[in-house]
């Protein structure tokens, strides 16, 4: 009798549960996140990063450090479980646990229980697909030989151009200065195939592209259960970003891209938790908050995310119009008097003011840390600009022109830059086009050791890194895709459906639309990696196909269990 009445996997959930999980089941998982993320780190940090500091004093001093730091971080997470433990023991009989207070927090509340052992495996997984071995291959890769500079610049102080907004190369040429302090800039970028420097950080250097690249995998799970998605479902979905082997190689190279891919997926992730958020309370307030800052993020490191302001443009329109605080709804019509100034202004400045605001930073933090001449970015800027630059072989006519202008004149000449790359060639020997992407047709070479370079006891070889997505995987989203008119055109009846799941199918249908499609005008060279945005919207939109079609349609726990490991397993063959 325990599961009559139950209809659904959450009902056998809760029915299954010990009752002692309750207590903990109210608990934000924050504290253990921030632990599990922290020590992973420290000990990435001291088992990686810090070998190039290990003829010096240094090793004993990030040593000690690291002893205290996570010694430290572990007891005091052993003695939080034995508080709670003994004040459940002492209240047991008396708590109630459904009004237990959560633990305030600004980290996702992702309850104690499956979610965050998958969350913690998830992540812990990501790190070491990411992050291990980041020095194995110690030459310049692909646009290496770009991003490289631009770091080197903001280390340097030397001015440089670049088709790209810069908040990605601040951060990575600031976290060089923190924890590679010796660095100054010695490695030259300027072939690929070209040799590091063995007193180059280059596992720091490569360290924030990785670490982006496995925090995507987490979030997407995140984004999938506040999306109203299964566990089961959600998990598979977090499969696709752990076991594609884009994200994985990409996030391997000192380039943006998975950072921006993490900043994108972090401003959908956080409106979805406003739209399931109470209008006006703290958390309503706090995630616009951090949506806001996320989009400001993303848009301040390339261009090529701005639809996200369209997404989120469009979820909030519909959003006020719903709740009729645009002064125009379908119930009542139009009536300017029920127009809500607080709600819409609210969200106009956190929207839009907020990203907005960021992205000058970024430019003000750009101009500022690359105050010296430099011959390969200095040509692009305006006379009175160049003439104000330290070194400068220009005299100076006028006075120095102001941030704003120069703010301009920069974003007028990536503009331009963007337009026209590869324009007046014959293109590059590895782009390829937008409708080539879906059915990861053709990939992108970026790096050899060329002919019989590698030599073993019986024979020679070369390597290769070959930018190409897990073909099982792009093929079972594009499959999804296919599927998603069945779920969206059929009668309700014939699902147990996530809540409002035909509106967030379709939102998410134009997240991937408006990611892809406008690749048809680009005039510019192209490559894969530019179709990672779209098929982050695809692997979401799979997270309620599969629901709708297996999980809840079906609901049996030995078809969901069957499912959820073939495809885990197949994308997980497939990726090595």
């Amino acid at each position: 009798g325990k599961f009559d009445g139950c209809q659904t996997h959450e009902c056998w959930e809760e029915r299954m549960t010990p009752n002692w999980l309750y207590f903990l089941d109210n608990i934000s998982a924050s504290d253990l996140i921030g632990r599990i993320l922290f020590s992973a780190f420290i000990i990435y940090y001291n088992l990686y990063v810090s070998d190039t500091t290990r003829s010096t004093k240094w090793p004993l001093v990030f040593t000690f450090i690291f002893c205290v730091l996570f010694l430290g971080n572990f007891f005091s997470g052993l003695f939080m479980c034995w508080v709670l433990c003994s004040q459940f023991k002492q209240q047991q009989h008396q708590v109630n646990f459904l009004k237990y207070p959560s633990i305030p927090s600004f980290f996702p509340k992702v309850q104690l229980g499956m979610d965050a052992l998958l969350f913690s495996v998830l992540t812990l997984a990501g790190i070491y697909t990411r992050c291990s071995g980041l020095s194995d291959i110690p030459v310049l890769i692909f646009d290496e030989v770009h991003f490289g500079k631009f770091m080197n610049g903001h280390i340097n102080g030397d001015f440089y151009y670049d088709i790209h907004p810069p908040i990605v190369k601040l951060l990575m040429a600031g976290f060089l200065n923190v924890f590679t302090p010796y660095y100054h800039g010695e490695q030259k970028f300027d072939e690929i195939g070209d040799p590091y420097l063995p007193t180059s950080p280059l596992k720091a250097m490569r360290f924030i592209p990785a670490f982006a690249s496995a925090l995507v995998v987490p979030v997407t799970y995140l984004t999938c259960r506040e999306l109203g998605v299964s566990k089961t479902s959600s998990l598979i979905c977090a499969s696709m970003s752990l076991f594609d082997n884009l994200h994985v190689a990409e996030g391997r190279v000192l380039t943006t891209d998975t950072a921006l891919l993490l900043f994108f997926a972090l401003s959908y992730y956080f409106y979805i938790r406003l739209e399931n958020s109470q209008i006006f309370s703290k958390s309503w307030y706090a995630n616009l908050i951090l949506t806001g800052i996320s989009m400001g993020f993303t848009i301040s490191t390339k261009w090529i995310s701005l639809n996200i302001v369209g997404v989120v443009g469009i979820c909030t329109v519909v959003d006020l119009f719903s709740r009729g605080h645009l002064g125009i709804s379908s119930k009542y019509g139009v009536d300017f008097t029920k127009f809500n100034a607080k709600d819409f202004f609210t969200r106009l400045f956190s929207l839009l003011g907020i990203p907005f605001i960021i992205y000058v930073i970024s430019f003000y933090y750009w101009i500022k840390t690359t105050p010296k001449w430099g011959s390969e970015g200095a040509v692009f800027m305006s006379r009175q600009f160049q003439a104000s630059l330290e070194g400068s072989p220009i005299k100076p006519k006028q006075s120095p022109p102001s941030f704003l202008s120069t703010f301009i004149h920069l974003n007028r000449e990536m503009f331009l830059g963007n337009r026209d790359v590869g324009l007046g060639q014959k293109g590059h020997p590895w782009e390829s086009w937008w409708y080539q992407w879906p059915l990861d047709l053709r990939g992108l070479a970026c790096w050899s050791s060329g002919l019989n370079t590698i030599e073993s006891k019986d024979f020679k070889y070369e390597k290769h890194i070959y930018f190409l997505g897990n073909p099982f995987i792009w093929w079972f989203v594009a499959l999804t895709l296919t599927l998603s008119p069945l779920i969206l055109l059929s009668p309700r009846k014939l699902f147990k459906p996530i809540e409002n799941f035909k509106y967030k199918s379709f939102i998410l249908l134009i997240g991937f639309s408006t990611g892809l499609f406008p690749y048809a005008f680009v005039r510019r060279s192209c490559f894969i990696y530019h179709y990672m945005i779209p098929l982050h919207f695809l692997v979401l939109l799979s997270g309620i196909v599969i629901d709708q079609l297996i999980v809840r349609y079906f609901r049996n726990l030995k078809i969901d269990f069957l499912v959820s490991v073939l495809l885990i397993g197949l994308f997980g063959w497939s990726f090595w």
